[in-house]
This record gives C-alpha cells, structure tokens and sequence, in this order.
C-alpha cells in the first residue's frame, strides 16, 4: 500500500500533463475508431498519454539505480532514451498493427524511416518532449 502512495503522485503529475495536451492540441485527435470524447476531449489519447508516460517512468526507476555517480544529466538523457524509443515503438505499433489513424493529421508525412507519428511539425515536437517535460515535472516534484 506504501508503494501506490508514493507512485499516485506520478500518475497525477501524467494526467495533468495529458490534459493540459489535450486541452491545447485536443482539436487535432478525431480517429478512424469511435472512442469517447466527453467535454471535446478524446478519452483514446488522453488514458493513452497518462498510462504512457507513467509506464516509462516505471520502467526507467528500474534502471535508474544502474547510473553511478548518480548525475541529473546521465538520468535525464536515459529516461529520454526510454522514453523516445517506446513513443516511436508505441506509435508504430498503433498504426501499423492496430490501424489506429488520426483523421484531421493523416495527410502529414510520418517520421522517416519509421512512418508514423503522422502530424504536423509542431505536434511531432510536442510529442517528443512530453517525456523530457515529464521527467523534469517528476524531478521538481520528487523528494
């Protein structure tokens, strides 16, 4: 019970960055699947930034205590490193396998070599530092 008082923090720390995303670039996520969209905000992406980002977090704290001399750098670039590779794994996956497409960004070329993360410039920006933000809200945060 510890353990999910200590990482509930987190998982909040995810959601309010999720919705603050959703808030700002919401208007962008309508898909080729019927998820729920109450209060214009499409509950697909929103359950899927949150769980994202907190699932690498999990997965980097298992790392975490590899990085001798512990050194904020060597610990931002790793959880980056985790971080980038599950978001293109992820969003590979999620189009190729599961055919799950953004309608109003599917005219935009995806990112080379691995095309996907079909959107804008602006949006593939974001999405690559939502990791780099999160960890840096985590560190503010964490004692």
């Amino acid at each position: 019970m510890k353990k999910i008082k200590t990482l509930a923090p987190f998982l909040f720390i995810s959601f309010l960055l999720a919705l603050g995303w959703m808030i700002a670039g919401g208007k962008m996520y309508h898909y080729n699947y019927d998820f729920p969209v109450p209060a214009g905000i499409n509950l697909f992406p929103l359950i899927s930034w949150t769980l994202g980002l907190f699932a690498i977090l999990l997965i980097y704290f298992r790392f975490e205590k590899l990085i001798k001399p512990s050194v904020f750098w060597k610990k931002f670039v790793l959880f980056v490193a985790i971080y980038w590779i599950l978001l293109i794994f992820g969003e590979t996956v999620g189009y190729y396998t599961f055919g799950v497409h953004n309608l109003p960004t599917a005219s935009y070329e995806g990112l080379p070599i691995f095309k996907c993360l079909h959107a804008p410039f602006w949006m593939q920006t974001v999405y690559f530092l939502m990791g780099p933000i999160y960890f840096l809200l985590i560190r503010i945060s964490r004692p």
